[in-house]
């Protein structure tokens, strides 16, 4: 992947929207990382876009959106 990201707070809005901070990608371009503020027995939810994310090639990803959903425990 090249350095570029879009994302965007859901639909849920930004109470469910826990991203703090884009750290960048893994050496390998293969993993991004991303500082979030999450708190026990709570779910968040945000949307990943196609409108920065690219290959090294100039793709872009495969669908326009990707919901990420994911709920914490204790």
């Amino acid at each position: 992947m090249k350095n570029g990201t879009s994302m965007r707070v859901s639909e849920k809005g930004r109470a469910y929207f826990p991203l703090e901070k884009v750290i960048g990608f893994s050496e390998d371009k293969k993993t991004l990382w991303l500082e979030l503020n999450i708190q026990k027995d709570k779910a968040y939810e945000f949307v990943v876009t196609d409108k920065a994310f690219q290959s090294e090639d100039g793709y872009p990803l495969r669908e326009t959106t990707y919901l990420i959903q994911f709920e914490v425990k204790e």
